[in-house]
């Protein structure tokens, strides 16, 4: 959640945002993607190979990045067109289908704190919602999210 895109219980791609912003106002948001095409996972060590996979292994056959590239900006642009409509809970409701985490026993590991609990959802910000062994409800903005 939600910068880890998993295909069965692996990693396939990863993605990183930085914002800046000043006050309510969002300044610039950098978004970096790492995507695992065309890796020989042969090439790999065992325990790398036990945590990710790459969309070639997946569909058997080498992907055209090129082509991939173009398909994962379109997606972009689509949900960016859908967001400056005002259909941005129709996003959070693709997001929260699509989600490997809700349902799931979370260890969060964030600058101040770390603490285990179930995630139950995803809020209308984004932000993770975690119930925690106290039965305390705990929404994370940032940080790390391990399944546990």
């Amino acid at each position: 959640w939600p910068n880890d895109i998993i295909i069965g219980d692996k990693k396939v791609a990863g993605i990183l945002l930085e914002l800046g912003s000043e006050g309510d106002k969002v300044e610039y948001c950098l978004v970096g993607i790492g995507i695992d095409a065309n890796v020989n996972l042969e090439s790999l060590n065992q325990t790398i190979r036990s945590t990710m996979t790459s969309i070639s292994q997946e569909v058997n056959k080498d992907v055209d990045r090129a082509v991939l590239l173009a398909a994962i900006l379109k997606e972009f642009e689509n949900r960016y067109e859908m967001i400056s409509q005002g259909e941005f809970d129709a996003v959070i409701r693709e997001w929260k289908n699509f989600s490997s985490t809700i349902g799931r026993r979370v260890r969060i590991v964030t600058l101040r704190s770390h603490f285990e609990g179930e995630a139950v959802d995803i809020d209308t910000n984004g932000a993770l919602v975690v119930k925690k062994d106290n039965g305390k409800i705990e929404r994370v903005i940032a940080g790390d999210c391990i399944h546990i």
